[in-house]
């Protein structure tokens, strides 16, 4: 885990392409030495994977910025490619899963579906709609508010409509979204993955 800065996505929004380049920079100096000896390059964000995987290419360009295109993974990747390894107890959960924006554009769409899909005993349900509505920072300005609850309400009806207890979903943003509009416990994959994984030697 090293020492890294913010993947710039706030900045790209915001149009300030000058910080947003700045924050690349600030990364490639801490950890961009380490990509050759990496597999992978890991994030639970899928706004700052799409960073990673696109938009960095947008701002700089050169072979180390194409290594952090091709060797950036979601986490989830990982997950549902080791599922048949781990001893997963879902406990007869019902979850709701909401696709944030951003992981619809990445290489590796379709992998946090996998990984709530293939748990035996897991219900999994797709919110399948639109934005959460959050759209990063643009929610977050009060001026946006109702707007953004307008554009959220089909998806939070959805959720609010399913027999399922808990959402998951792996935008920050989106998660915000979620708890503020719905009555549902939010989690990310990574967390609920943790929550069935069974004791070592069970």
């Amino acid at each position: 885990l090293p020492d890294q800065h913010g993947c710039g996505v706030p900045h790209v929004a915001k149009g300030t392409a000058e910080k947003a380049r700045a924050k690349i920079q600030d990364n490639l100096a801490e950890w961009g030495a380490l990509i050759d000896e990496a597999d992978y390059i890991v994030t639970s964000c899928s706004s700052c994977a799409f960073a990673l995987q696109k938009e960095w290419g947008y701002y700089m360009g050169g072979e180390l910025i194409n290594k952090v295109r091709d060797k950036t993974v979601h986490i989830t990747a990982l997950i549902a490619e080791k599922l048949p390894e781990l001893s997963l107890k879902a406990e007869s959960l019902s979850v709701a899963y909401h696709t944030p924006c951003h992981l619809r554009q990445l290489k590796d769409n379709t992998s946090s579906w996998k990984v709530l899909s293939n748990v035996e005993g897991m219900k999994a349900v797709s919110l399948k709609n639109t934005c959460c509505g959050m759209a990063g920072s643009w929610g977050i300005s009060a001026k946006h508010y109702d707007e953004s609850v307008k554009i959220a309400n089909p998806m939070i009806m959805s959720l609010l409509d399913s027999d399922c207890t808990i959402c998951a979903t792996y935008c920050p943003t989106c998660e915000m979204q979620l708890k503020h509009l719905s009555d549902k416990l939010i989690f990310n994959h990574v967390e609920l993955v943790d929550k069935m994984l069974s004791p070592k030697g069970q």
